[in-house]
């Protein structure tokens, strides 16, 4: 298909199929996230502890920088709560698994973004033990979120309503006051 009046173009620098697998975070604002064009990453058996946990964001960042094809897959959340929570909050909120298309600040204004800032996130095999949870947030379309456990927190998993096109299904919630959070789940 070819460019035509409504059609967005960003070039910037690419990151691209980053492989973060095996890794120990711990009294840490966040583990690992992706940010800023960063397509096909995958973040495997990693463990946090006192860090944010993981979380991958699109956003127009000096530009339009989205998040593509990244998946967090068998990482564990052994203690969810540290010094600050996964975006530097104080009082610290609980670490999360998290996909991110985030709308843009210009000046006080929240814009709306027309498309997906992120797309294509998967979430699989996780565990997170405590005062952890996950989340999709945003401009995000066509996540999978299954086959991950959440046990001792509040949240088990939270999804906006601005979200396109997710698929969650088999995941398991133990000790967890409120399993679910958002539009009717797939599963």
């Amino acid at each position: 298909m070819e460019p035509d009046n409504t059609s967005v173009a960003s070039i910037t620098r690419a990151q691209q199929n980053y492989l973060l697998i095996g890794n120990d975070f711990s009294d840490a604002s966040i583990a690992i996230q992706f940010y800023g064009i960063s397509i096909g990453h995958i973040a495997a058996e990693s463990t946090s502890a006192r860090a944010g946990g993981f979380h991958l964001m699109g956003k127009e960042y000096f530009g339009v920088q989205p998040s593509w094809y990244c998946q967090f897959l068998d990482n564990t959340i052994t203690e969810g709560n540290g010094m600050t929570g996964p975006w530097n909050n104080v009082p610290p909120v609980e670490s999360h698994i998290s996909a991110w298309g985030r709308e843009t600040l210009r000046g006080k204004v929240i814009v709306e973004m027309t498309w997906p800032m992120a797309r294509c996130a998967v979430i699989r095999g996780n565990r997170l033990q405590n005062n952890a949870h996950l989340e999709l947030r945003g401009t995000l379309s066509d996540a999978v979120v299954e086959n991950n456990t959440v046990e001792n927190a509040d949240l088990g998993l939270r999804v906006e309503e601005k979200v396109k096109w997710a698929v969650i299904r088999a995941n398991r919630f133990v000790n967890v006051r409120k399993p679910y959070e958002g539009p009717h789940p797939s599963e």
